[in-house]
């Protein structure tokens, strides 16, 4: 059963999309993943390139899946201990 529920606070409209009466998605969730990649732009990336967007977007949304990880540290470690070298030349062409 799927079924929409909309707030109104203020002058702003938020909307919560309900399943099986669980609160799937709102706006302040969406807002917070721009919030997060913009602070990525500004913070660590600088400047972005279209080439690479995917990859962005690849690890914003990885951030965000695990923003309430408590060993988010150690499983990047892990991750990255595992994965194999990716050559430069492969990022630049």
């Amino acid at each position: 059963m799927m079924g929409l529920l909309t707030i109104t606070q203020g002058t702003r409209q938020l909307i919560t999309v309900l399943r099986n009466g669980c609160v799937v998605m709102h706006t302040n969730t969406v807002e917070n993943v721009w919030s997060l990649f913009k602070r990525s732009v500004v913070g660590s990336y600088y400047k972005l390139s279209t080439k690479h967007l995917d990859a962005y977007l690849d690890e914003l949304e990885w951030r965000f899946n695990n923003r309430d990880n408590p060993y988010l540290f150690r499983d990047t470690l892990l991750k990255l201990i595992r994965s194999e070298n990716l050559p430069y030349q492969s990022l630049v062409h």
